[in-house]
C-alpha cells in the first residue's frame, strides 16, 4: 500500500494521540519513536505502522506481549514492543496520507 503527503521531518508527539496502557492499538496507524528504527531507515515514512493485531505474539519468550504490525509502505509483518511506539497518528493526519 503506498501513501501520499507523508512528512519530510520526523512525526512527533504533536502528531500523535497519546497512548496509555488500556488503549487497543487494533487497526490504527501507529508512530514509532524515531531512535527505534534503524539505521537504514531513519525516515518518517519507517515511523508509520498499522497494528493488525494486539497479544501475545508467537516468540521465543512467554506471555511477551507484542502489537503485530505490518509497515504501510516498506516490509512485512513484524512484531513490536508496546515501549517503541509514540502514538497513535492523529486521524486528520491519516486522511492526508491517502492510503
Amino acid at each position: 500500500m503506498k501513501m501520499e503527503n507523508v512528512k519530510t521531518s520526523f512525526y512527533t508527539m504533536d502528531d500523535c494521540i497519546p497512548c496509555t496502557h488500556y488503549i487497543n492499538f487494533t487497526g490504527k496507524i501507529l508512530v514509532i519513536k524515531p531512535d527505534c528504527l534503524a539505521p537504514g531507515s531513519q525516515q518518517p515514512a519507517y515511523q508509520l505502522f498499522k497494528c493488525s493485531f494486539e497479544g501475545n505474539y508467537p516468540s521465543s519468550r512467554k506471555n511477551t506481549r507484542l502489537i503485530g504490525t505490518y509497515a504501510i509502505d516498506h516490509c512485512p509483518e513484524n512484531a513490536l514492543h508496546r515501549s517503541n511506539i509514540l502514538g497513535i497518528l492523529k486521524p486528520e493526519l491519516v486522511e492526508a496520507l491517502e492510503l
